[in-house]
């Protein structure tokens, strides 16, 4: 089950097993607008971040 309100996700996350540990991912939007409008977008995650949080990954040395 996931929760929008908290940002809680109580299942399996690319093949990790939930941990129940507080987490935060930086991450950046950018966004090409021609005519007021939206044309593009590209998004980028901490996503090596995050798997270090979980404890999926070893932080380097």
């Amino acid at each position: 089950m996931d929760t929008e309100d908290n940002k809680q996700f109580v299942r399996e996350f690319m093949n990790i097993d939930p941990t129940n540990v507080e987490t935060a991912v930086p991450g950046i939007g950018i966004m090409r607008v021609e005519d007021e409008r939206v044309v593009e977008a590209w998004y980028n995650y901490d996503m090596l971040g995050l798997l270090e949080q979980v404890g999926a990954v070893s932080p380097p040395n």
